[in-house]
């Protein structure tokens, strides 16, 4: 099922059944696994609780105290998956980095590395294993399933969850000037965390928006996208940096690849980031206000002229 609101619906209604479907769609794939070297199924668990976390992030004031412990568990939840995901994606970005390689040398160190980070999958995974990771994450989504089918909301419509959406839009905004001003690792990766929120939120506005979202949502995802690899890059140049992969030399060379390739993400996040942010958190907000506003006035239009045709 889509994750998006379905217009005309009660939107109280509509936010804990999608809710609730993603706490389903999680449990799901935790449980197809049985077994936590199936990492693929590990990234959809992942990415379906950070649709939850998005979802509430619309919530916060109709949720009032309810708010902050289910975010906290679902962040907790989020973690524990951490280490089974960005193992494997640590590898994928290893083999699209290869993909730009000319150099035959270069190419075989980043081989030897490839191999040696499939291998740290393989531990990652046995350790995910006897700590019982998939199990404990499981029992945390399901125990929250009925909680959330209690939730009493009161949320009349756009006006409710507006104050919601514009914290997403400043905060991204504000990660965005902080990760260009100060480009560390940690801000970077904080952009990206925002980026993708927002991204999820307007995605799941856009049906009620009368499909007018699109071009945000494409921008948006395209930068998530850049921001998603760099995140790796970054991670890949930490774990060879503490772990030791590979002798010194090898170790320096990747290095210098990987840093290369960082500095071409962040010029081009730099610019999809000026595109996707363009507009202030207060354009963007009262833009989504009106395009809900007409979408919504459009499709009572739509109904009386049916009712007539029908009388």
């Amino acid at each position: 099922m889509a994750y998006r609101l379905k217009p005309d619906r009660p939107l109280a209604s509509e936010l804990r059944r999608i809710v609730d479907k993603q706490l389903a769609s999680a449990l799901d794939n935790l449980h197809a696994t049985g077994d936590p070297r199936s990492d693929a199924a590990v990234h959809k668990a992942r990415r379906h609780i950070k649709k939850i976390c998005a979802a509430i992030g619309l919530l916060r004031g109709p949720l009032g105290d309810a708010y902050w412990p289910f975010n906290e568990r679902m962040r907790n939840a989020h973690r524990q998956l951490g280490s089974i995901a960005d193992s494997e994606s640590a590898v994928e970005t290893v083999k699209r980095l290869r993909s730009t390689i000319t150099s035959r040398a270069d190419d075989h160190m980043l081989a030897s590395l490839q191999a040696a980070l499939v291998e740290r999958v393989r531990r990652v995974d046995r350790k995910a294993e006897v700590d019982r990771v998939l199990p404990a994450v499981a029992n945390t989504l399901r125990a929250e399933r009925p909680r959330v089918t209690a939730w009493t909301l009161n949320v009349p419509g756009m006006r409710a969850i507006a104050p919601g959406l514009h914290r997403s839009v400043r905060r991204a905004h504000k990660a965005m000037l902080r990760a260009r001003t100060h480009p560390t690792a940690a801000h970077y990766h904080t952009w990206r965390c925002r980026v993708k929120k927002l991204w999820y939120q307007l995605r799941l506005l856009d049906r009620c928006c009368g499909d007018k979202l699109a071009p945000d949502t494409r921008r948006l995802d395209e930068l998530d996208g850049c921001l998603g690899e760099h995140h790796n890059v970054m991670l890949v140049e930490h774990i060879l940096v503490t772990e030791a992969l590979l002798p010194r030399a090898p170790t320096a060379r990747c290095l210098r690849l990987l840093r290369q390739y960082q500095r071409e993400l962040r010029r081009r996040a730099a610019s999809l980031g000026a595109r996707a942010l363009r507009e202030t958190p207060h354009e963007m907000v009262t833009r989504i206000e009106c395009l809900w506003r007409e979408a919504r006035e459009r499709r009572a239009k739509e109904r009386r002229q049916t009712w007539r045709r029908a009388a």
